[in-house]
Order: C-alpha cells, then sequence, then structure tokens
C-alpha cells in the first residue's frame, strides 16, 4: 500500500511538472531533471509491471529531497508569504473533503 502512494505521488508530480512546462517552460526549466521527472512519471503510468520498487525507494530517499527544495525556493521567489509556512506547520486553511458519508 505505501509503495501505491509513493508511485501515486511521484505520478502526480511529473503530471505537475508537465502542466507547468506547458504554461511555463522557463519556470519549469529551472527545476533540475524536468525531462527525467516527467520520463518517470509516464514509466510508473504506463511500465507499472516493470517498476522496480528499489528504484522507486531510491528516488525517494535521493532525489526528491533535491525535487522538493528547488520547489520550496522557486515558490519563494514567486511568493515569498509563502516561504513563512514551514513544513511541519499545520495548514491555516486545510482543504475539506466530502466523501459523501
Amino acid at each position: 500500500m505505501t509503495q501505491d502512494a509513493v508511485e501515486r505521488n511521484f505520478d502526480r508530480i511529473g503530471e505537475a511538472v508537465n502542466r507547468l512546462n506547458g504554461h511555463n517552460p522557463s519556470l519549469a526549466g529551472k527545476i533540475p531533471e524536468m525531462v527525467k521527472i516527467i520520463n518517470f512519471r509516464n514509466f510508473l503510468t504506463h511500465e507499472y509491471d516493470d517498476v522496480d520498487p528499489l528504484i522507486v525507494w531510491s528516488h525517494v530517499q535521493n532525489k526528491f529531497p533535491v525535487l522538493h527544495a528547488t520547489i520550496r525556493s522557486l515558490i519563494a521567489e514567486l511568493d515569498p508569504e509563502q516561504d513563512q509556512i514551514k513544513d511541519n506547520e499545520p495548514d491555516p486553511n486545510p482543504p475539506s473533503f466530502d466523501l459523501g458519508t
């Protein structure tokens, strides 16, 4: 279950980077290994039967921290107030999920 969640989040990240590239290529170009991120997303989505969990976990440990820092830096450039939100602080306006229950 954890593996599926991690892969799903990499899928979302890759899709977001791909869409950003379509809307603002110069901003997306500031993301290191942008093309590799998109290709990894495509691999996870379309070649799921060939996914090696050790490679995915390696990306969690080695690639994601760099990407996370880069994204936070870009957000701070675009909206300096966002930089004030710390990772461990609760979101003051959390999303509401209505699951129909």
